[in-house]
């Protein structure tokens, strides 16, 4: 015997997994075509023998029935028993749209606010169905005043495709960068719909002006340094960087900013720090090709699999202090590594590298083992990296 309670369960699961399909027939007006609906649900009325065995629950279970307010309708059904006398038991619950569906789990404010946001969309941009299909929580959960900013600044960005501004140049108010950020995802696939453009350099999918990111090097070389006014730690557009000419003979690329900072003066070298998975970005500096690369980062998943994205652009890239034995050598100093890396092999990694990524994705050594490069001493780096020529 299915109860009112269970059915609200099952019909929270076929909402949250049919919710797009019935958004798509709702706007396009074919719900009442569909061979979906009605939706029905048996009841599971019990037989004669269970519900002599059970007379007190079958009774609550049907005068939760004959309660019910709920959308759709339900079918009954005259039971003649021969123990029990006739018994009018509820045998199947009948919901002829999605918006009884809705009604029924308490979804129906958030279900017709989506409706009438997507309509209104759709009025302005018929091409967009599809893309709003996939943003029922940004829809259901905007405020009034976001909704209207939403339209607004889509209207904007299609009649402004290549404006060339920066976000906080935008002459829309209460649009600025951290709003953009936190609806880009609507907002782009509704430009993109409506409007599809082939990005150009230096701009976003809207045709905005991206803000330029720095790339932070430091030159550890003094004769270097006098090439650069003298200056040792850099921060700049990494256009005005591959401007430079810099004779650097071997350039590390080192993730953490603490350890960067703690390497001194070594003869013809450079450091490039921070980088994450954005290391791609040095690609474009040409005198970073001539020089010997060597990457240092974290003995984990995330660690090799950036040094296999490095060796895409700079093959010959080594890397440091990121070996089995280093692993080990300082098991004490272990972390966890929050989410590792899914890939299940990288390219580009040595033999050794692609034993120790596999044994870290198995958890060879312990669960989800991490060794952060800032935790290895430094005198036991400062041997590998170049000695006496280092800062204590």
């Amino acid at each position: 015997m299915k109860t009112p309670d269970e059915i609200q369960a099952v019909l929270r699961r076929r909402f949250q997994a049919n919710r797009r399909e019935w958004f798509l027939q709702a706007a396009d007006g074919s719900q009442h075509l569909c061979d979906y609906w009605p939706l029905t649900f048996n009841l599971d009325i019990p037989s004669e023998a269970t519900a002599f065995q059970h007379i007190e629950h079958v009774r609550a279970w049907a005068s939760a029935w004959q309660g019910w307010s709920g959308p759709g309708r339900i079918e009954w059904v005259d039971r003649k028993w021969s123990r029990l006398g006739s018994q009018r038991l509820p045998i199947r619950l009948i919901l002829d749209t999605s918006d009884d569906v809705a009604r029924c789990i308490g979804e129906e404010s958030n279900w017709r606010r989506v409706l009438e946001r997507a309509q209104s969309i759709l009025n302005c941009w018929p091409c967009t169905t599809e893309a709003i299909a996939c943003h029922y929580q940004e829809l259901a959960a905007y405020s009034n005043t976001d909704f209207a900013r939403l339209t607004s600044f889509v209207s904007w960005l299609i009649d402004n495709r290549d404006s060339g501004l920066y976000p906080r140049q935008i002459p829309l108010h209460g649009i600025h960068t951290k709003w953009i950020e936190h609806h880009k995802g609507i907002l782009a696939d509704l430009v993109t719909c409506i409007c599809p453009q082939t990005s150009q350099p230096g701009r976003d999918v809207f045709g905005l002006r991206m803000l330029p990111k720095p790339v932070r090097i430091r030159i550890l070389d003094p004769l270097l340094r006098s090439k650069v006014g003298g200056l040792c730690d850099i921060a700049a557009p990494v256009e005005q960087l591959a401007s430079l000419e810099l004779p650097v003979r071997r350039l590390f690329v080192v993730e953490n900013i603490q350890t960067s900072l703690s390497f001194g003066e070594l003869p013809e070298s450079a450091l490039i720090m921070g980088l994450g998975y954005g290391v791609d970005i040095i690609s474009s500096i040409p005198w970073v090709h001539s020089a010997e690369c060597i990457y240092w980062g974290d003995i984990d998943t995330h660690g090799l699999s950036i040094l296999a994205k490095a060796r895409t652009f700079l093959p010959l890239m080594r890397s440091m202090l990121m070996d089995r034995g280093t692993l080990l050598e300082f098991s004490e100093l272990w972390v966890e590594e929050p989410e590792q890396c899914v890939v299940e092999s990288l390219g580009g990694l040595t033999e050794d590298e692609q034993e120790l990524y596999q044994g870290l994705r198995t958890n060879r050594w312990g669960n989800r083992v991490r060794l952060e490069q800032e935790r290895v001493p430094w005198d036991f780096a400062k041997k590998r990296i170049g000695g006496s020529d280092l800062y204590s």
